[in-house]
């Protein structure tokens, strides 16, 4: 019994659903050992009648379960952002659905807001930007050559340098050429660290919205390749306020507004989450790989080697 005890506190200290249902199946299957075996005798462990073990392991699990609770609760409260930061968690929340908390937690610590005015070099050796307002000259040469591979205009919600990011292999075309960026009028930036955009690029709760920011970045530069770019946006539309057909469901986790509604919020989250056991239901394939990281993120992989074949390819060098 007191092993049953002990799992079903250890499944409330665990994220991961494989370790939950670990232990979870091991303390029922302690407490039908208990029925089947009876239980050990523990001596005497009551005071006035009260059995202190049952009272201690109640204690210790509504401790364990109740902080954990609470703490889920105070996720779904609105986060206020400030102006700029709400800015760009519209570009974050429209590309790939972070929510205002994990944007508050993960992306607005390493921000940077940054305002340079006209014809000014940019530094891209140890930042990465998202433009805000304003229009940027990108000039990319082949490693330390004069050699000019692409000379195009950056606009509003456009990002350099992506190799930065973390997604590619020092042998990807990406990382190998060099960067020269110039502003062509006042450009107003987002600014992160090499270290922080790698961070926040793999971050287990971000990657997939870096990865989409990524691709939308890439999107850009082909579709400029077959458009005339005389007139430029001044700001992009994505970084304007959510119109009311994009707020998210409000019964839904990181909306911030389930705490107006908790009942609701509580039912649909049991309503969508349930699942019942195989063979009376399918099972979900592959719900706990999303976390996987490929090569080029393998930050703490001692054994991963420079050499690895890239994350992302290019087909023509001349990208």
């Amino acid at each position: 019994m007191q092993l049953a005890s002990l799992f079903f506190m250890l499944s409330g200290m665990h994220g991961d659903l494989l370790v939950i249902r670990l232990f979870l199946f091991a303390a029922y299957l302690m407490l039908l050992l208990n029925l089947l075996l009876g239980s050990p005798l523990w001596g005497d462990s009551k005071a006035d009648g009260l059995p202190l073990d049952s009272l201690i392991w109640a204690v210790v699990g509504l401790y364990v379960h109740g902080t954990s609770l609470v703490n889920l609760l105070n996720d779904e409260r609105y986060v206020a952002l400030n102006e700029n930061e709400e800015a760009l968690w519209c570009l974050f929340y429209r590309t790939g659905g972070l929510s205002r908390r994990l944007f508050k937690t993960i992306v607005a610590p390493d921000m940077e807001f940054v305002t340079l005015g006209s014809d000014e070099d940019i530094p891209t050796e140890h930042y990465f930007y998202i433009i805000y307002h304003g229009q940027v000259s990108l000039k990319i040469y082949d490693g330390s050559s004069t050699d000019l591979k692409v000379d195009r205009i950056l606009g509003s919600a456009e990002m350099f340098d992506i190799a930065h990011v973390g997604f590619f292999d020092n042998s990807s075309i990406f990382v190998k050429v060099n960067l020269r960026c110039r502003t062509l009028e006042k450009t107003q930036f987002f600014r992160f660290s090499r270290s922080a955009i790698r961070r926040i690029a793999n971050h287990q709760f971000a990657k997939d919205v870096m990865q989409a920011l990524l691709l939308n970045t890439l999107s850009k530069i082909v579709e400029h390749r077959e458009m005339n770019r005389d007139s430029p946006v001044v700001c992009d539309p994505i970084f304007s306020p959510l119109q009311p057909r994009e707020q998210p469901l409000s019964v839904m986790p990181g909306s911030g507004k389930a705490l107006q509604k908790p009942l609701l919020h509580i039912a649909n989250c049991i309503y969508r989450s349930f699942a019942m056991p195989w063979p009376l239901g399918k099972h979900p394939a592959g719900i706990r790989q999303v976390l996987l990281s490929p090569p080029g993120q393998n930050v703490r992989n001692p054994k991963a080697s420079s050499t690895a074949p890239t994350a992302f390819h290019s087909c023509d060098d001349n990208v």
